[in-house]
């Protein structure tokens, strides 16, 4: 992936390893040309990125995320363990 650089980016993926980032026009310019030329290079930065986002960031891990959340959150959850006092 060429990907604009933001901050969000760089706290999921590592640049240069799993993932490519431009910050200007020119940038992104200067790094097609390479890695169309490059496919080994390409391929190994595009598996990389798809091995730290899959099964991290995969619907499946993201939702048990959500519920353990609310599960620890939960006024339910609160009130429920106070009765059980």
């Amino acid at each position: 992936m060429l990907h604009e650089r933001t901050p969000e980016l760089l706290e999921l993926y590592e640049e240069g390893r799993e993932v490519m980032a431009f910050g200007s026009v020119e940038e992104l310019a200067s790094k097609i040309e390479p890695y169309l030329v490059q496919p080994e290079e390409r391929e190994a930065v595009a598996r990389a990125g798809y091995v730290r986002c899959v099964p991290a960031y995969s619907y499946d891990s993201r939702v048990k995320e959500v519920l353990r959340y609310h599960d620890n959150h939960s006024t339910v959850h609160a009130k429920l363990a106070m009765s059980d006092r």
